[in-house]
């Protein structure tokens, strides 16, 4: 408590103003995407280009109101560039549901779960950073912003590195979640037929808690080593900001969304080895096929299955199903089992 204590009061007036936009530029995303939802629900039938336009014009502008926020606030703590990258990644979650066959969603229980993570996460940095004795203030965020084709060619290397760092914690916990013992406080987060970026959020507090410090402590060891390394001044704002606004991309409604920057080969698409996790609770714990082998290897398991080209290639684009707020949640059961509708049908539901 006492950290968290000497952390708030820490805290500065520019900080303080940060929090205040981010607050209302998350308000705002809120309020927009409900309506947007509102007004197209039922109607949305777009094409790959479509969504894929949206999805450009989205990132634009987290990334120039982040260079707003740079020029403005230069000298702000770790914890308040993860707590963006958050509230950025948010954005992107709505986004993806909006063309998603996700049917309603609880948007209190989201932001509950997007609000575990950012506090958690920044934390979890803020401390990993002070520890390695670098200050946690005053490094240059805004040149990482604003130095576009070195931010592009880096970005790939930390997205990859990132992924493999945050798998050394996130597989052998993730395992331990599906175990008897904890399974009750992951099942939450398998209640979905159909996937889209905010069920990311959408699980117990206790879950949220744990997955987003599985990711915090893989991305701060990976800060910690580039540090040491001297690259820390330019790599340290990208990976608690474009790696927290890409997040919910592992849960995304379309696996060829992971090429959106880069294009990237079927078997490394991490929407899609993740999908399958999601398909079939016994396989992929982690987000990569590498971060698994090394804990089958060392637990002496055998439970990776990595997608193939058909598979990645599946768009679950289409018109939505119902027509209804985001407030009421539509959700099935995570045994595989089949049920039976009002109609006597079956209904499939999946792992």
């Amino acid at each position: 408590m006492t950290y968290i204590q000497q952390l708030v009061e820490g805290i500065t007036n520019d900080e303080f103003a940060m929090m205040q936009s981010m607050i209302q530029h998350q308000a705002f995303n809120i309020v927009f995407f409900m309506v947007l939802n509102l007004i197209w629900m039922s109607k949305i039938n777009a094409g790959i280009h479509t969504v894929r336009l949206f999805h450009y014009a989205a990132l634009l502008s987290i990334i120039l109101w982040w260079g707003r926020l740079d020029s403005k606030y230069p000298d702000v703590d770790v914890l308040f560039l993860a707590v963006r990258g958050h509230i950025g990644g948010l954005t992107i979650a709505l986004v993806d549901f909006m063309f998603s066959k996700t049917g309603f969603l609880m948007i209190p229980s989201i932001l509950l779960g997007n609000a575990i993570w950012m506090v958690t996460y920044g934390i979890m940095l803020h401390f990993a950073v002070g520890v390695t004795g670098f200050p946690t203030r005053g490094l240059p965020v805004a040149d990482s912003i604003y130095s576009i084709v070195p931010l592009y060619i880096s970005t790939y290397f930390i997205f990859v590195m990132s992924g493999l760092s945050s798998d050394l914690f996130f597989s052998p916990v993730h395992r331990l979640l599906h175990s008897r013992w904890l399974r009750k406080f992951h099942t939450e987060h398998h209640k979905f037929t159909e996937l889209c970026g905010p069920i990311l959020y959408k699980a117990s507090a206790i879950d949220d808690v744990i997955m987003s410090l599985c990711a915090a402590a893989g991305h701060s060891l990976l800060i910690a080593v580039l540090l040491q390394l001297g690259l820390g001044s330019f790599y340290y704002s990208i990976i608690p900001s474009f790696v927290a606004l890409m997040l919910p991309y592992s849960h995304a409604s379309d696996m060829g969304l992971v090429n959106l920057f880069f294009t990237v080969p079927g078997r490394l698409n991490y929407i899609a080895y993740h999908r399958m996790h999601h398909m079939n609770q016994d396989l992929n714990y982690g987000l990569t096929a590498i971060g698994d082998k090394l804990w089958d290897r060392i637990l002496g398991t055998t439970t990776v299955s990595v997608p193939f080209e058909g598979f990645t290639r599946q768009r679950e684009l289409g018109p939505r199903k119902v027509s209804s707020p985001l407030f009421k949640e539509k959700t099935c059961s995570s045994t595989g089992t089949k049920k039976k509708n009002k109609k006597g049908k079956a209904a499939a539901g999946f792992n």
